[in-house]
């Protein structure tokens, strides 16, 4: 959680805000997928994936937000559960 609050103090105190673009959430969320491609095979945990509409954001953050929303579910299960996530 820590590294979470370092990494969006910086964000929060751009005088700037940040450039949001049409983002189809499918992408950042299966690039997220690649970077945990190995945990997810540790734990024997299967990700369902649905149709995600279009949204207004920066593209390169929702892939963290991805990244620690699935890292942290598959931090939190024990051993090779079978979790579906």
């Amino acid at each position: 959680m820590q590294a979470l609050i370092n990494y969006l103090l910086p964000l929060y105190s751009l005088q700037d805000p940040l450039p949001l673009h049409p983002v189809d959430p499918g992408t950042p969320l299966r690039e997220a997928l690649d970077l945990l491609e190995l945990k997810i095979a540790e734990k024997d945990a299967v990700v369902l994936q649905q149709a995600l509409p279009s949204i207004m954001a920066d593209g390169a953050l929702l892939v963290h937000v991805f990244h620690n929303l699935i890292g942290n579910a598959l931090k939190f299960v024990k051993g090779r559960s079978g979790v579906r996530i």
